[in-house]
């Protein structure tokens, strides 16, 4: 599915069920699919709306493909009931929060505007280094970084970038740490 136009839109009714969702918007995007979803290419646009929620069913597996956007404030909300895999880019202009059920395979960057990254399942750091980083915008402040539960590095490394504590931006472990790289 390609969404086109300015937004918003609210496909959360639950009985969708596409392969892959792609669109240039302005407007926010919340999207439900009853199965596997993929965050692809359409006619050569990824998915860039002014805040995106992505939720899949049934243990439907959620891959990022293509560079997934947000804009004006926009906050980014998975909530994926099997494994999200990140393998593109996330340029987030608002709150990355990953929720449901299934584990992350991350395999590429979430850049935020001083904004959280939050994820509540477990995440599996894979294909070489990762960053994660809530400071891309100008100024002193950032977002925090917080594992609510386990992180396997799998020997790689994961770059962690927030600026000094005292101006915002904790980085917040709730369960174990493994198995990354230096």
């Amino acid at each position: 599915i390609e969404l086109l136009g300015a937004g918003p839109f609210d496909l959360s009714g639950g009985s969708n069920d596409v392969t892959k969702i792609a669109g240039l918007v302005t407007g926010s995007v919340n999207y439900k699919d009853l199965n596997d979803l993929k965050v692809d290419t359409v006619n050569t646009v990824g998915l860039s709306g002014g805040g995106v929620t992505l939720t899949t069913q049934n243990n439907g597996t959620l891959t990022i493909n293509n560079v997934l956007a947000t804009t004006n404030g926009g906050a980014l909300a998975i909530n994926n009931s099997g494994q999200l895999i990140v393998n593109a880019q996330i340029n987030a202009d608002g709150d990355v929060t990953q929720s449901g059920a299934g584990t992350t395979l991350l395999k590429a960057n979430i850049i935020t505007t001083q904004d959280l990254v939050e994820f509540f399942q477990p995440v599996l750091i894979t294909g070489g280094t990762r960053t994660i980083d809530t400071v891309a915008a100008t100024g002193p402040s950032g977002g925090t970084i917080r594992f609510r539960s386990t992180i396997d590095g799998q020997n790689n490394p994961l770059v962690l970038v927030t600026p000094a504590p005292a101006t915002g931006g904790d980085i917040l472990f709730d369960n174990n740490v493994g198995n990354l790289a230096s």
